[in-house]
């Protein structure tokens, strides 16, 4: 019996040290990996569409997490949201933009972990990511032939970016 507490109290130790380094591990890179997602953020955003300045709004609506809005000197040129939504195996996050008269400008990927071949052809299907640059917001998006799970994923969340949009753009 003595055997088996001594063992029990070296286990609880152990456990106990290793939580702490795993707490020291993750105070450390937290911040790290939280600068390097808002910097990947920046550059998606810069990439989408040049603009003098953005200013960034936390939303919780549905799927949208954040709406960043581009201005050319003090006249706002785009809405750009940010919407997080649950794919085929993984969370999907992406940017889609919309100018100030209601047309598309642009998707990009910021995170997604699909099905290789398949669900990874939100960023590498031209015909899918053309309509992006082509559409008005009232226009259908078409989704993508075996990649039907994530398509109408992102076309939730791009729903909500437009309800949203709207409402904002009386």
């Amino acid at each position: 019996m003595k055997k088996i507490i001594k063992l029990a109290v070296f286990l609880g130790v152990i456990c106990v040290i290793a939580s702490g380094a795993l707490f020291y591990a993750n105070s450390i890179t937290a911040p790290i990996i939280t600068a390097n997602a808002k910097a990947n953020t920046d550059k998606l955003l810069k990439e989408i569409i040049k603009a003098d300045k953005y200013e960034e709004e936390a939303v919780n609506e549905g799927s949208i997490s954040n709406v960043y809005y581009a201005y050319k000197g003090d006249k706002k040129i785009a809405s750009i949201y940010q919407v997080e939504t649950y794919g085929f195996q993984s969370e999907v996050k992406v940017l889609f933009a919309i100018d100030d008269k209601g047309k598309f400008i642009s998707l990009k990927t910021i995170e997604q972990a699909e099905t290789p071949g398949y669900g990874t052809q939100i960023e590498t299907n031209k015909k899918y990511l053309k309509q992006f640059s082509t559409k008005g917001i009232d226009d259908q998006i078409d989704t993508i032939s075996g990649s039907t799970v994530t398509t109408a994923a992102l076309k939730t969340g791009l729903d909500e970016a437009v309800a949203h949009f709207k409402k904002e753009n009386k």
